[in-house]
Formats: C-alpha cells, sequence, structure tokens
C-alpha cells in the first residue's frame, strides 16, 4: 500500500509527475517510429516534471519564501511552507526529480 500526504496544494506534485509521464507517454506513442523508447527518453520527462514542479511550488509558497532571510540553499528548500507534500514544500520534490531524471539520462549514455 503507498500512502501519500498534503497539506494546501501540495497534491500537486504527484498530479504534475503522473501528468507529465502521460503526456510523454502520448509523445511516444505518437512518435513511435521515430522516437525510441529509452531510459533517456523518461529521464527527460522526470526533468521536464521537476521544472514544472518546482516552477509551481515556487509560486504557490511564494509568500512563505518572501519571509526566509537567509540566502542558503537549505533554508529554501526545507521551511514551514504552507503547500507541502510528504512534510517537505512540494517544490522540494523537484531535486529527487531531477537526480532521477539525470540518473536515467547518464545510465543511457553509459549503456
Amino acid at each position: 500500500m503507498l500512502i501519500f500526504w498534503w497539506t494546501g496544494k501540495g497534491y500537486l506534485t504527484p498530479v504534475i509527475l503522473f501528468g507529465v509521464f502521460i503526456l510523454f507517454g502520448v509523445i511516444l506513442q505518437a512518435g513511435r517510429p521515430v522516437i525510441p523508447d529509452r531510459p533517456w527518453f523518461w529521464g527527460l520527462a522526470l526533468l521536464a516534471a521537476a521544472g514544472t514542479n518546482w516552477y509551481v511550488g515556487r509560486r504557490e509558497n511564494a509568500k512563505k519564501i518572501a519571509a526566509i532571510q537567509s540566502i542558503r540553499f537549505r533554508d529554501r528548500l526545507i521551511y514551514r511552507a504552507r503547500n507541502k507534500f510528504m512534510s517537505l514544500p512540494f517544490e522540494s520534490w523537484s531535486v529527487p526529480l531531477a537526480s532521477g531524471g539525470l540518473i536515467a539520462i547518464a545510465y543511457s549514455l553509459i549503456n
């Protein structure tokens, strides 16, 4: 069983991720002879989801972000946000998504 929890609009993180995967799946099916189903393609999907999630998350948590006085990157990722997904500000989930995308692309380049 998989359990998600969120506050505010934090539910948008999995919605964005699944939406981008659906969009890339449709693109893959439409361009079937040209676009191969390889890990780099899904790595690009993860990078697109990370970018979208970062943009939407920063916009939704803009008031709390403006109140942060620190310039440290850690303080910009973990703070008391109104919109959280699984206890983290929902734009913070862009970091593992982007990391997964880069790993998938690197895996494709190595193999």
